[in-house]
């Protein structure tokens, strides 16, 4: 559970001093959170360009090597750079495909997670009407659910339309 979850769970079943605590906390975690999200995107387009460099010049491979070194030498790890190659895909897309604010407004309010499952599958239409209607966006659970048909196109879950057994 994250800070910010704790945050947001009722503060009647904590005791003061740690809703205290809670409340001095809740900015920092704000700014953390917000700068870990700026932190993944940059790492996305990183990634994202180093990929395109790769494909627009093929035949350096020298020059390839030293790039995915020095990914490596940072800790991304091979699924952080294909997850992230994927992630791209879907923001050049959308960048490409919608010009208009909507979509813009939608990149910013999307994690590179969000970004990966459109990628994977998950339609963009789906995902502004569900951010036009709930000012967020739907939590990966839901996107993932969504991918493996346990949920519908509003992002809730299939299994509340069954009765008893």
């Amino acid at each position: 559970m994250s800070l910010l979850q704790i945050y947001e769970s009722d503060f009647g079943e904590h005791s003061v001093e740690f809703s205290s605590l809670l409340i001095d906390l809740k900015e920092h975690c704000e700014n953390y959170t917000k700068a870990k999200q700026t932190a993944q995107k940059e790492r996305m387009l990183i990634i994202g360009k180093v990929d395109e460099f790769k494909s627009t010049f093929p035949q350096r491979s020298k020059e390839h090597r030293a790039l995915y070194k020095a990914m490596e030498d940072e800790g991304w790890s091979d699924d952080v750079i294909y997850n992230n190659r994927l992630a791209y895909k879907a923001y050049k897309g959308l960048l490409a495909m919608h010009e208009s604010h909507q979509a813009k407004h939608f990149l910013s309010k999307a994690t590179v997670s969000h970004l990966m499952l459109m990628e994977q599958g998950i339609c963009f239409f789906e995902l502004r009407r569900y951010l036009r209607r709930h000012k967020k966006l739907p939590p990966i659970s839901a996107l993932r659910g969504r991918l493996g048909g346990f949920f519908d196109e509003t992002f809730q879950p299939l299994s509340r339309f069954r009765t008893n057994w």
